[in-house]
């Protein structure tokens, strides 16, 4: 990490070796604000090739996530972050790491075929799907997205932007305050 809190591209390949399998990282800050550069990660120049999962719960509703960006495997975030309800989130994941991977749940439709000594999945993303689904919430995370799509990410960063002037306009009224 460097000084102001952001990730050390520079000093990644001292960070990985042969046995990293996955790096997470955050995609923005919650402590510092930090905004990582996710497009200039490249999983080390090492070439030990570890899956990447961004932690996108910061970043999420304050900023469109390409993840058609390369760099990203993985991309994790939970719907009350984007003005959902609480319990439910999204998981994105490449295809091709998700079909490869097993469930660590199983319940629900997530089995296609069942036989005396061997079972199929379900496909994707059936197979990931234990038991009853969350539908109310799911449902109110899709109305959410679309909240925040309506009102555009170029209007939410105007509106914080404001916000963070008004703030430290009056922050600056108390002396002691720097």
């Amino acid at each position: 990490m460097t000084d102001d809190g952001r990730l050390d591209l520079e000093r990644l390949d001292e960070c990985l070796s042969s046995r990293t399998r996955l790096v997470a990282v955050t995609g923005m800050s919650n402590v510092l604000g930090t905004i990582n550069p996710i497009k200039s990660f490249d999983r080390g120049g090492s070439g030990v090739g570890a899956l990447v999962l961004v932690d996108g719960a910061q970043s999420v509703p304050h900023a469109a996530v390409d993840v058609s960006n390369p760099q990203v495997d993985f991309l994790a975030f939970s719907g009350h972050k984007l003005y959902g309800p609480s319990g439910v989130g999204v998981l994105y994941g490449r295809r091709e790491w998700l079909e490869q991977m097993d469930p660590f749940l199983c319940g629900g439709n997530m089995i296609s075929e069942v036989g005396m000594t061997e079972s199929t999945w379900a496909e994707l993303p059936a197979k990931f799907e234990a038991g009853t689904l969350p539908v109310a919430q799911a449902i109110a995370l899709g109305t959410a997205v679309d909240y925040v799509n309506g009102v555009g990410f170029d209007e939410i960063g105007r509106i914080e932007q404001a916000l963070l002037a008004e703030a430290q306009q009056r922050l600056s009224e108390f002396p002691r305050i720097c």
